[in-house]
């Protein structure tokens, strides 16, 4: 199954245009383009909400792509096994964060963490709600 979600990246050594289209097969969603292990790497992406579905797949091919994710969402156990599930099928870092994000504390420490430990956040993908 081909899903409709895609996100185009611009590879800045060589300026040309990337399509990444996430496909599914069962029940897993991958990058289909076998050159994007490179378009993000040493870039660091937030991704809310990012326990199911196509956020979960947001998550697994900005990694795949090269980034490093931080995973939100208020649910411990299910943010912390996307995290491991991320680095596990990708074998670059991630980490998980657990707050609602409807609160500013929240918002705030989320984005202090990624800062903390790896001095930036470069893309976020506002999933969360």
């Amino acid at each position: 199954i081909r899903i409709d979600a895609s996100f185009c990246a611009i590879d800045s050594c060589t300026t040309k245009r990337k399509q990444t289209i996430f496909t599914r097969k069962g029940g897993d969603f991958s990058l289909s383009s076998q050159s994007q292990a490179y378009l993000l790497e040493g870039r660091v992406a937030v991704v809310t909400g990012s326990f199911q579905g196509i956020r979960k797949a947001v998550a697994i091919g900005l990694s795949q792509a090269g980034a490093t994710v931080l995973v939100t969402g208020t649910n411990l156990e299910r943010s912390k096994k996307v995290s491991e599930e991320v680095d596990q099928l990708t074998g670059r870092e991630t980490d998980y964060f657990i707050g609602d994000l409807s609160k500013d504390e929240n918002v705030i420490h989320m984005v202090e963490e990624p800062i903390h430990k790896w001095d930036k956040i470069e893309s976020l993908v506002n999933n969360a709600g």
